[in-house]
């Protein structure tokens, strides 16, 4: 009897403990996004973000979409296919060139609006993790501007 109570005692121990050896779930927080300037170059524009991964793991941004607001106005939406790696707990510089109709769109709010502005993007990021598992990340960010 003794030998019978033990080995339930052992057997149910046993069980207790194996439900400790599964990891916990792991969570996902989408990158932070920094808007750092919009620079010319030849006859468009560049958009320089960076973005900064607040994960314990690192990213690969395999595409974005962003729309660029300048004030309270949208200039237009931009589809980057530009893969960027960004490592764990860091940050790195992207830089997204804009299309002639969006640097057509930009050129004439800045015609109307010169000086220092504060622009915005919202961004729409298909994040690679583990092995080849895509998701979709939301982030937004704002940064001033001198165009």
């Amino acid at each position: 009897m003794r030998s019978l109570l033990s080995l339930t005692c052992l057997s149910l121990l046993a069980l207790i403990l194996s439900g400790c050896g599964t990891p916990p779930e792991r969570r996902l927080d989408s990158p932070a996004l920094r808007v750092k300037s919009l620079t010319p170059s030849a006859d468009t524009y560049a958009l320089q973000l960076e973005f900064i991964n607040p994960n314990t793991a690192p990213l690969v941004v395999s595409r974005s979409t962003h729309t660029l607001y300048l004030g309270d106005t949208q200039i237009g939406r931009l589809d980057d296919r530009t893969p960027v790696g960004i490592p764990p707990l860091g940050g790195v510089p992207h830089s997204a060139t804009l299309t002639p109709k969006l640097a057509a769109e930009l050129r004439a709010y800045l015609a109307k609006h010169p000086g220092q502005l504060r622009a915005s993007v919202e961004s729409s990021l298909e994040v690679t993790v583990g092995d080849n598992d895509t998701i979709t990340l939301k982030t937004a960010g704002t940064g001033l501007v001198t165009p």
